[in-house]
């Protein structure tokens, strides 16, 4: 795997974000979330919510952000943060800012492809602790 700049150099100095990114490696490797395909976070009529990787990190930064959405043909979760932006399949722009991160960009290759963290959680192919690698090992390039 390569990873290619999935944080920008200046998170070098911002102890904060760098805290923010370990946390949420830290919970992509915990048994405490269950993984989603094709939105941040998605809860079953039970009440038990699976996330996205990318969700997951929402969660961590508010988690009292998320609102239900009703349409017709179904159900989205949306987070809604009044610092940070709303969004209901991406990272918010303002919230991938604050971490110094690109969240649609093309980050890791397979050595076949080239991937974005939506493309590998979507995929199925890579499971919350694969992820939390290819970020672990962003931010390790990043800092140096």
């Amino acid at each position: 795997m390569i990873v290619t700049k999935l944080f920008r150099p200046e998170i070098k100095h911002d102890l904060e974000a760098q805290q923010i990114i370990r946390d949420w490696i830290a919970d992509l490797r915990s048994d405490e979330f269950q993984q989603a395909h094709g939105a941040l976070r998605r809860t079953t009529a039970s009440g038990k919510s699976h996330y996205c990787c990318l969700g997951v990190l929402c969660q961590r930064v508010n988690p009292n952000a998320w609102h239900i959405t009703r349409t017709d043909e179904m159900t989205v979760e949306v987070w809604t943060d009044v610092v940070y932006g709303s969004s209901g399949g991406l990272l918010p722009g303002p919230l991938a800012r604050r971490l110094y991160m690109d969240a649609a960009g093309k980050h890791f290759s397979n050595g076949e492809a080239v991937f974005s963290l939506t493309d590998a959680n979507d995929s199925g192919e890579y499971s919350f602790a694969k992820i939390a690698d290819i970020i672990e090992a962003g931010l390790t390039d990043a800092l140096g």
